[in-house]
């Protein structure tokens, strides 16, 4: 059984545009969210689009780091 739906996703995606231009509280799944919980919301963002659509979202981030000459 699923958590989250894609409606909730396109959801959590419209409050996380509308906390990131108008930097104004906005509500979602019952919580309300700041322009200081952006990371917080992103996190969850994320969390759901790899539940909703586990196929097309990794679960892992590929990073590389290069010191120098």
């Amino acid at each position: 059984m699923a958590l989250w739906t894609d409606d909730d996703l396109t959801a959590a995606k419209a409050a996380l545009l509308r906390a990131m231009i108008t930097g104004k509280l906005v509500t979602f799944g019952g919580r309300s969210w700041t322009s200081h919980d952006l990371p917080e919301l992103r996190a969850l963002v994320s969390e759901m689009e790899r539940q909703v659509n586990p196929a097309g979202a990794p679960a892992y981030r590929l990073a590389s780091h290069r010191k120098g000459a």
